[in-house]
Formats: C-alpha cells, structure tokens, sequence
C-alpha cells in the first residue's frame, strides 16, 4: 500500500529546495552588497557614484548555484543508480555548505584582487 503522505512529504522537500536555493542567493548578493559598502566607505570616491561589483556577484551566483543544484540532482542520480536511500536533508544540507564555502572563496579572491590592484 502507498503511503498517502508521500506526496505531501515530496512537496515539502521540494519547498525546502526552493527556500534553500533563494536564501542562497539572498547570501551571495548581501555579501556583495556588503563588500560594496566597505570598499565605498574606505575609497575616496564622490559619495554618489556606486560601483557594484557585478563580475564578483555573476561569479559567486553562478558557481555557488552550480554547486547547488548539479550537487543535489547528481547525489540523487546516484543513490537512484546504486538503490541507495535517498536521505534529501543530509545531501542537500552538505551541497548548501558547498555552495557558501563557494561564495566565501570567489568573494575573498575578488578582495584579494582589489587590494592588488588598489
């Protein structure tokens, strides 16, 4: 007999995908906003003129959601190959640590880049 909670429990794990994969993004861009307002309070520029440092977000937000989504629909290709059971929390939770370490290595090379050529 089918369980008749599973389509439930799949519309949660996919809400839960969903929520993870926007809080993802919330992190790559707020820390893009972030090292924005450090460079601009400690560059001597106009106090209008804003760069955004669009090549460092474009970098972090795709590679950070190829990690991501790749990661998570690989692992589950995987255990479906190998009969494994598919536990999609443990697996999702270590491709969302992937994805910020991801975020912290592109945003600390754009610094590193920065100070290079400041």
């Amino acid at each position: 007999m089918k369980n008749p909670n599973i389509n439930r429990i799949h519309f949660l794990s996919v809400g839960y995908f969903i929520f993870k994969f926007l809080l993802l993004n919330l992190i790559t861009l707020g820390t893009t906003f972030f090292l924005l307002i450090l460079r601009n309070a400690f560059e001597q520029t106009e106090i209008l003129i804003i760069r955004f440092p669009i090549e460092m977000f474009g970098i972090a937000f795709v590679l950070s959601n190829f990690i991501y989504v790749i990661g998570n629909l690989l692992e589950f290709v995987h255990t479906r190959f190998w009969n494994k059971p598919f536990i999609f929390k443990d697996n999702e939770r270590r491709m969302f640590k992937m994805g910020i370490i991801m975020i912290a290595i592109v945003h600390s090379a754009g610094v590193i880049i920065y100070l290079i050529n400041f």
